[in-house]
């Protein structure tokens, strides 16, 4: 065979072999990713669990979404079956009945909305706040996804999800989103302890506090959003920046009861 001949055989050869592992690359990728999103959800859907066990809000009000809609759908079949009977029986107890029915589908509809519509806006405040606890308190970089020598995707989780369900199980995003809107109606503390780390902060409070419990002073301790037994109903921490750097002090009310609270104990 001519040299030449030769050459441009090897070539096609070469260009197959090469396109056939393109694309076996390109499948082995897609595998990959997707072992990848099924490995991460699972881990994000333990993490809510065990954040719904703790008490907290949000994860509690995405457990409900799967068995509203199970409910929804029920009621939805309900008033599916009252309409024929309507149809073949049109009497006015069938009608009230349908009625009924309708009324509480609609009720079912406008809660399911409201839950997604705090399920999305409590993520969104647990993500900003994520990202700027990540960042900016703890000065480090937020996980990336990990790949191998050929730019595979590893098949484990996001190294994001560890850390994202302690800030899930240990944050209030509902409970800030609240106390802001109604940081106006609150009122600002009498007493404010000023100390450094280490110096019996901790201990002071704990006393001011147990004076609500000895006579008849009512204290109230700051609201805090990370839910830890070391932290909670001690410090607020607003002016360290924890609410995605927000440190005016006009919201600082955010952190002490309402004043039609104080009002009616006083």
């Amino acid at each position: 065979m001519p040299p030449l001949e030769q050459a441009i055989i090897n070539k096609h050869i070469m260009e197959d072999s090469n396109s056939y592992f393109s694309f076996g690359k390109a499948i082995r990728s897609c595998l990959c990713f997707f072992r990848c999103a099924v490995l991460s959800a699972t881990g994000l859907f333990f993490g809510v669990c065990d954040a719904a066990k703790a008490g907290r809000l949000l994860p509690c009000l995405t457990l409900m979404i799967p068995f509203h809609a199970v409910v929804h759908w029920h009621l939805f079949a309900l008033e599916s079956s009252s309409n024929t009977l309507i149809d073949a029986e049109n009497t006015d107890n069938a009608v009230t009945i349908a009625n009924s029915k309708q009324n509480w589908h609609a009720y079912s509809l406008y809660f399911m909305i409201t839950n997604i519509v705090l399920n999305a806006v409590g993520y969104t405040i647990i993500i900003l706040i994520y990202r700027h606890s990540v960042r900016t308190i703890f000065n480090r970089k937020i996980p990336t996804i990990r790949r191998d020598a050929h730019g595979c995707i590893i098949r484990s989780p996001h190294p994001a999800i560890k850390s994202f369900n302690t800030h899930l199980l240990m944050l209030r995003p509902l409970e800030i989103l609240f106390r802001f809107i109604t940081a106006p109606m609150r009122v600002l503390p009498d007493v404010i302890i000023v100390g450094e780390t280490r110096c019996g902060t901790t201990n002071l409070c704990g006393h001011i506090a147990s004076l609500s419990s000895a006579s008849s002073i009512s204290c109230y301790t700051p609201f805090c959003p990370w839910a830890h037994p070391e932290l909670d109903h001690k410090e607020s921490f607003y002016f360290v920046g924890h609410y995605l750097g927000l440190v005016d002090p006009y919201f600082y009310r955010m952190a002490f009861p309402l004043k039609i609270q104080r009002w009616w104990e006083e």
